[in-house]
């Protein structure tokens, strides 16, 4: 059986480190492994990215969607989207 499981990038960008902490903690609660990126320049957002690995079905992916934006809600975060990884 072939395997058809792809890594996925969920892009977020936050106002302040305590949007961009609470997401990262509620991201590792759904067991994923998110990395946090400072703002080069203090006008600028903080960068939250976490990837999640599945089958790229079109089910898997609106329902990865929708949990990201709903996290992204709950922590006062934007929700860039979702890209496979490379």
């Amino acid at each position: 059986m072939r395997d058809t499981s792809q890594v996925f990038i969920s892009r977020f960008r936050c106002a302040t480190e305590r949007a961009a902490r609470s997401l990262v903690n509620t991201l590792l609660v759904s067991g994923l492994y998110p990395e946090v990126h400072e703002p080069e320049a203090p006008d600028l957002p903080w960068e939250v990215a976490a990837p999640a690995e599945l089958e790229a079905t079109e089910a898997n992916l609106t329902s990865l969607r929708t949990a990201m934006r709903q996290a992204a809600d709950r922590n006062g975060a934007s929700f860039d989207g979702c890209d496979p990884e490379g």
